[in-house]
Formats: structure tokens, C-alpha cells, sequence
């Protein structure tokens, strides 16, 4: 058992460590990353199909998943839709925050925001309810979407 989970533990550091050889960059290190654009970054999934993703990769019983902090997934999106500089905060299982940032970066397809019709690196994060054994999405960005 311990040793299975040690394997796994280096497997992800070592994807981790071979992924960042290769590393995306923002586009423009001139100004610091937007957080609220006119046309916000898109995936091809809708949230609600990312939830059900999540939830049907990662068992959470498996993790520590326990913090009266709300747990928070971030990362960049850079013009290209690349995604780079992923963290998390007050998720205290280290192997659960690494599934996520294998999923969020090789899963997850991303088209970048746009300011001014251009192309711009945009800085996102994802609020997350680990009750029940189920992932769930608190900050959506398809409700600030306007038609």
C-alpha cells in the first residue's frame, strides 16, 4: 500500500517536473494578468461538465479534503489559451492538489480572454465544496457571462 502510493507520488512530481520543462509564459510581461475582461476565457466544457469530470476522475474519500476554508484551484491563461502557474489554497492533501493541476492543465482546453479585440493573459480561479464526497464549482464563470 505504501509503496503504491509512493509510486504514485513520483509519477506526479515527475509529470510535474517534465511539464514545466516546457513551461508557457504570459504573453505580455509588461502588465500583470487581467482578472475581469470583456469577453472572459472559455472552455469547451460547460462547468457543469467539469464537475462531473472531476467527480467522476477523482474519488474524494480518498483525500484530506477537510478545512473550514473554502478551497481554491488558480491559475493563468496566457493569449494563446495556455494555461501555466497553477496553485491552489486551503487544499491540504498535496496528491489531490497535483490530480487537479494534471486534470485542469491536460484535460481542460482553453480559449483566451479578450480585451479591446485582442487576445490577453487573464488570471482565473475556481472556488470549490468538497461536501458530500463530491467536487462542486462555487464561483461560476458561465453565470457572470452576459448574452
Amino acid at each position: 500500500m505504501r509503496l503504491s502510493r509512493f509510486l504514485i507520488i513520483v509519477l506526479f512530481c515527475c509529470l510535474v517536473v517534465s511539464s514545466n520543462l516546457f513551461a508557457q509564459s504570459k504573453c505580455d510581461t509588461s502588465m500583470p494578468s487581467f482578472v475581469l475582461t470583456e469577453i472572459l476565457p472559455e472552455t469547451h466544457l460547460t462547468f457543469a461538465e467539469i464537475e462531473d469530470y472531476l467527480n467522476s476522475r477523482l474519488v474524494l474519500s480518498k483525500y484530506n479534503t477537510h478545512s473550514n476554508l473554502t478551497p481554491l484551484l488558480g491559475f493563468e491563461i496566457n493569449c494563446h489559451g495556455e494555461t501555466f502557474n497553477y496553485e491552489t489554497r486551503s487544499i491540504k492533501d498535496t496528491l489531490l492538489a497535483e490530480h487537479l493541476f494534471y486534470i485542469f492543465k491536460n484535460d481542460f482546453k482553453w480559449k483566451p480572454a479578450y480585451q479591446y479585440d485582442k487576445p490577453v493573459d487573464f488570471v482565473i480561479s475556481f472556488s470549490f465544496d468538497f461536501s458530500d464526497d463530491k467536487i462542486k464549482i462555487i464561483n461560476r464563470l458561465d453565470e457572470m457571462r452576459r448574452d
